[in-house]
């Protein structure tokens, strides 16, 4: 195929097939002015889309007529390209996924595509510049890669067609200097395309820092070169490809669609985009900054994470290496068949999943099944099972494979993953504290560990605490929060979800909550706008929730004998009553209990504050449980004289009062 946008000879099957088309009064095809950008006069209508324009209407596809659509920089298209069209992308963005269709034609000459591009048979693509993130030319399609410094798989390639077989990955530079990767891994595909090779001018040997925004003018970066993105700097274009080349993020945004092969790549700092992609012979080194959705270490990669925050949707495919000491993952990671994960520090997130014929290894210690102490050499996933431990790190981590039916987002499924026992330093056990002014702050806590999250504080997202105390006083705790046997006590602050499981117990008071999960544990409400400040609960099996207070009805009729706790057995009606803190409340019980377990449990109970004995009365017989509760801190509402939700050195004046008024 010619490069240049003039006449060339039709091959004789295409010619019939014109021929048949014209002859028959079907729709004219593009092709007849002529392969690349046609002159504008020639077809039946012109669109030019210029900056700030968005065009989403089809082109083509109607008989008799022909249809040119140019886009400039600036610009953005989204729809279909039907027979009869010839889209010509200058500058500008296309946004959406389209299908080349049979006698249609597409000229890549700048811009950014960031949808996928189908070429079906019958059509013509010719790409010339500009980024493109995902292609496929199927058989029949008539597709052009104009440029040169063609490698199949890192070695030179000389042949005048490519087609792309398992595991392959096809790199070179377009004719306006940008850098293209092509892979099969990624979900390229590519059938007979024709590569014309064509002079470049030479890249820019010398390192180059990028401290201002670049959106225009060539993508990627060729053999040999080196980006530093500092602060300031900005690629927000998509599909930014690394060719055996050196880019490092210390500040500024590189934008979506990334992908480097055969490179070194720094991520210090700054915001990485989504879809990042690392194809072989590429080590990218992670120690700071936030990495978006969709992350892929494909098949001879190699990626070290030490810090950082995001990385949700990780996926480590067959072939890479992955190395996590450090750093914050978002929910989802894959560790998918042949790949190599070495976990030694770091949080993950809610949804770890490895699949059969992955080699996964936690390295750290304290591990526990179910609360048990567990000391095998590998561990697999069993419904219910609850399995925590402690990295070399210090950081604790919680792995539970719960019933596919049950309600929580939150699973991991372990295949056999080998466990590897390291010396770790002991649990810092003094009480903290994380507010405002805090640089320090842990990722998790360990066994016997107190922290309490004041006004201002913010803790991480996928916060773990295994056998711990957890208080929220104000702040902000992350999203994928989740505690095992520990208690966490809310008075003020902001979740965006927690998870308690395995005997854990929680008291609300109050706070803003998106959502909050019960599984096997106890959620006690003393206070709050119930319905309004909780916005989602889910209580599973063999799990309590108690509303203290005074003043019960069920349905407009008085709750008698409150203590012990009386259990509503009802799941629909009114029940309404006063809070420990003096709120009243009504709440709709078929909708309060829509997320519970039937075998869950609501119950209400007034319990008499200072009574620590359970004697039905305040006396100095109290005092001796009191200060036991006290000193263990384990809660009971009883003791829990200032209403607040734990049970500290707080509760003794008010315990003082009320014994001193009997």
């Amino acid at each position: 195929m010619l490069s240049n946008p003039n006449f060339k000879f039709l091959p004789a099957l295409a010619f019939c097939y014109l021929a048949c088309c014209l002859y028959f009064n079907s729709p004219a095809v593009a092709q007849v002015n002529g392969s690349g950008v046609s002159d504008a006069g020639l077809f039946t209508n012109v669109f030019n889309v210029l900056a700030n324009e968005r065009f989403r209407d089809p082109i083509g596809g109607v008989v008799g007529e022909t249809t040119q659509l140019n886009l400039n920089q600036g610009g953005v298209f989204g729809a279909r390209i039907e027979s009869g069209a010839e889209l010509n992308v200058f500058g500008g963005t296309v946004i959406t996924n389209f299908g080349a269709r049979s006698g249609s034609e597409v000229n890549i000459v700048g811009g950014t595509v960031a949808a996928a591009i189908d070429a079906d048979a019958g059509s013509e693509i010719n790409i010339s510049g500009g980024t493109v993130a995902n292609f496929e030319a199927f058989v029949g399609s008539d597709v052009e890669l104009i440029g040169a410094e063609f490698r199949l798989n890192g070695s030179a390639f000389s042949g005048s067609a490519i087609s792309l077989s398992t595991n392959d990955v096809f790199t070179g530079t377009l004719s306006d200097g940008s850098s293209f990767i092509f892979s099969e891994s990624d979900g390229d595909e590519l059938s007979s395309v024709t590569l014309t090779v064509v002079p470049l001018l030479i890249a820019n040997p010398f390192p180059v820092t990028l401290s201002s925004p670049v959106d225009i003018g060539p993508s990627g970066l060729r053999a040999g070169q080196t980006l530093t993105i500092s602060t300031g700097g900005s690629l927000a274009r998509e599909n930014f490809a690394v060719v055996s080349a050196n880019l490092n993020v210390e500040a500024g945004v590189l934008g979506d669609s990334a992908e480097v092969f055969d490179s070194i790549v720094n991520i210090s700092g700054g915001e990485v985009g989504s879809d990042f992609t690392v194809e072989a012979g590429s080590v990218v080194e992670i120690s700071g900054g936030e990495i978006g959705f969709g992350f892929k270490a494909n098949n001879g990669s190699v990626v070290n994470i030490s810090g950082g925050t995001g990385l949700e949707s990780f996926n480590a495919n067959d072939g890479s290496v992955v190395n996590i000491s450090g750093g914050t993952l978002g929910r989802a990671f894959d560790a998918n068949a042949g790949s190599v994960v070495n976990i030694s520090g770091g949080t993950l997130g809610e949804n770890f999943e490895n699949s059969s014929g992955s080699n996964v290894e936690l390295i750290g210690g304290e591990f526990r099944i179910n609360g048990e102490v567990y000391s095998g050499g590998t561990i697999n996933s069993i419904d219910g099972d609850v399995f925590t431990g402690t990295l070399a790190d210090g950081s604790p981590f919680i792995f539970l494979d719960l019933d596919p039916g049950f309600f929580l987002s939150s699973d991991s499924f372990l295949e056999p993953v080998t466990l590897t026992s390291v010396p770790l330093a002991p649990a810092d056990t003094p009480p903290m504290q994380v507010d405002s002014g805090s640089s320090d702050k842990p990722t998790g806590l360990r066994l016997g560990q107190d922290l309490t999250l004041q006004s201002g504080g913010e803790l991480d997202d996928n916060f773990e605490a295994v056998g711990a105390i957890l208080r929220i006083r104000g702040g902000i705790l992350g999203e994928g929060a989740t505690v095992v046997d520990s208690t966490v006590s809310i008075s003020h602050g902001e979740l965006d979800d927690l998870t308690a499981l395995s005997n854990s117990v929680v008291n609300y008071r109050r706070g803003d909550v998106s959502e909050l999960n019960i599984v096997d544990s106890q959620l006690n409400i003393l206070g709050g706008a119930i319905s309004r400040d909780i916005s989602r609960l889910q209580v599973g099996d063999d799990s309590f929730v108690t509303l203290f207070g005074t003043e019960f009805f069920l349905n407009g009729a008085p709750i008698p004998f409150l203590d012990p706790p009386f259990t509503i057995t009802d799941r629909a009606g009114e029940l309404s009553g006063v809070l420990l803190d003096e709120t009243n409340f009504s709440i709709d019980l078929s909708d309060f209990t829509d997320g519970f377990s039937v075998l869950a449990r609501l119950r209400v109970a007034e319990p008499l504050l200072g009574d620590c004995n359970f004697s039905s009365d305040v006396t100095f017989l109290d005092i001796a449980p009191f200060i036991a509760r006290l000193s263990s801190q384990e809660y009971l509402p009883q003791a829990d004289c200032n209403m607040d939700g734990e049970i500290t050195f707080l509760d003794i004046a008010p315990f003082i009062v009320i014994l001193a008024s009997q």
